[in-house]
């Protein structure tokens, strides 16, 4: 069986944290976190698919949280806004943060949510094969130049011995092409 992706859900509403947890738990594992510092801890014990984050958590401003949080996971990571003001952060703000979804709490149902983390893992995971592919095609790239500068090497390599052989030979040696005298060896001069 296939492992859930792995959920950090950022909420300090009980309330607001069931609904949340409820919504996702059967699809996903979630851990919750309910301040910064939680939020910081968890960050260190575990990797995280996903996070769903409140910009309005005590320990932490919103864009203090979201900014840690980005200096601590992968680019990879999906990070979902969930708050209650709009004022909080502009679009903008939002695009620079990578912040992959915005949610207005009280605007959005169960299934919204469960909508956006569908596609955020479908996002997440070609992002992933991507950049998996990526790093695949260097390593290629990276043996087939060492294979190029190898064999390089050794055609240099042959050349200065044929060179050698026919420079030093003691009988007179020459190419020719279509009747053309290419090269003469100092023996044959």
């Amino acid at each position: 069986m296939k492992e859930k992706p792995h959920i950090l859900v950022v909420e300090d509403d009980s309330h607001y944290l069931e609904f949340l947890t409820r919504t996702i738990e059967h699809d996903y594992r979630a851990d919750v976190a309910e301040d910064g510092d939680q939020v910081l801890a968890r960050l260190d014990q575990h990797s995280y698919d996903a996070i769903l984050c409140d910009l309005r958590s005590p320990g932490l401003s919103g864009k203090e949280l979201v900014h840690t949080i980005r200096e601590r996971t992968d680019e990879e990571t999906l990070l979902i806004v969930i708050t209650g003001f709009e004022q909080d952060w502009s679009p903008v703000e939002a695009t620079e943060a990578h912040i992959y979804f915005y949610l207005k709490k009280g605007e959005f149902s169960p299934r919204e949510l469960r909508k956006v983390l569908k596609n955020g893992m479908d996002f997440r995971r070609e992002r992933l094969e991507k950049r998996r592919y990526a790093l695949q095609l260097e390593q290629l790239n990276e043996a087939l130049e060492r294979t190029v500068e190898e064999r390089t090497h050794a055609l240099c390599e042959s050349e200065a011995k044929y060179r050698n052989l026919f420079q030093q030979s003691l009988v007179g040696i020459y190419t020719q092409l279509d009747g053309k005298i290419l090269f003469v060896n100092d023996r044959l001069c």
